[in-house]
């Protein structure tokens, strides 16, 4: 996992996928979830559909006007762009918060919270607290 922090835009599956938000819109948002969503009924939880899940997440936070307040400008930038795309998409935020609550339901089926647990108790506790404070600005 090439991460170096608990927050959602701090590893390089989130990095790369607000890329291809940047470059191909709102799609990439529910593309995001349907993976988590499907992941989850079929088997497990990989960790970079967890990450590009968690940072689609903060796209619809920021589209519902709860956004992190430390994000960074190229961030800013992209979501900015695009909030409207994303506030348009039905029923986001109701598969945001599914999306993120399948990411830290069990570590035996997300892979992500797997490593987090495997890291650091403290580390995974601020992993849980990220998802918990993504999951709150995503419900408004």
């Amino acid at each position: 996992m090439g991460a170096w922090g608990t927050g959602v835009f701090e590893n390089d599956d989130a990095a790369d996928w607000l890329d291809e938000f940047a470059s191909d819109g709102a799609d990439k948002v529910s593309e995001a979830f349907d993976a988590v969503i499907e992941a989850a009924r079929t088997g497990s939880i990989d960790s970079m559909d967890a990450s590009f899940a968690m940072a689609a997440a903060e796209a619809v936070a920021y589209a519902v006007g709860t956004p992190d307040p430390d994000l960074d400008d190229e961030v800013v930038e992209a979501f900015d762009a695009r909030k409207d795309e994303v506030a348009a998409l039905e029923g986001i935020a109701d598969r945001a918060i599914a999306a993120l609550d399948l990411i830290v339901s069990d570590p035996e089926r997300s892979e992500l919270l797997e490593l987090w647990e495997d890291a650091d108790e403290d580390d995974a506790e601020a992993f849980r607290e990220t998802v918990a404070d993504l999951r709150r600005r995503v419900d408004g």
